[in-house]
């Protein structure tokens, strides 16, 4: 009884001290006038992710073309220069769901040149596909859907660079 109790107090204890955070007071934010807007690339995100019954037939009209398409499970285009800009990093996941797969197109807009696309698994391969279907290397926006295997989630990473 005593060993129960005691891992319930460690549980509790744990649990405190996980959600327990300690909040800054102030929050410094730089001043703007300093920084030159031409500098910033700008950014603009899409992001749709559709559940779909896997019994479903999808029309091979209705499927863009896919420019580049994962071999295994992470996606790598262009190479990063030094000059270049981290403009997206964002972690992307879904849990999976019996019978259904996952579709999810993430479209990321800049007003600059796209350098690279990192699409990489983050944590135990669950067989999702990572491919990009618009835009890409060169142009100033690029499309990446994430499509799952049925049953199955996804949980990766997409950086995109700019130059």
């Amino acid at each position: 009884m005593k060993s129960a109790l005691l891992v319930v107090l460690l549980a509790v204890a744990a649990s405190a001290a996980v959600v327990s955070h300690d909040v800054p007071d102030v929050l410094v934010v730089p001043d703007v006038a300093d920084v030159d807007m031409n500098e910033i690339p700008e950014v603009i995100v899409t992001d749709v992710d559709e559940l779909t019954e896997a019994v479903e037939l999808i029309d091979e009209a209705e499927e863009p073309e896919q420019t580049a398409v994962a071999t295994r499970r992470n996606l790598n285009q262009g190479s990063i220069g030094s000059g270049d800009r981290l403009v997206y990093n964002s972690e992307v996941r879904a849990n999976g769901v019996a019978g259904h797969f996952h579709v999810r197109d993430i479209r990321i807009n800049t007003n600059r040149r796209v350098s690279a696309i990192r699409v990489n698994r983050v944590g135990a391969s669950q067989n999702a596909t990572p491919s990009i279907i618009g835009g890409g290397i060169g142009s100033s926006f690029v499309t990446i859907r994430i499509r799952s295997a049925v049953g199955r989630g996804y949980h990766y990473r997409i950086q995109v660079y700019v130059r």
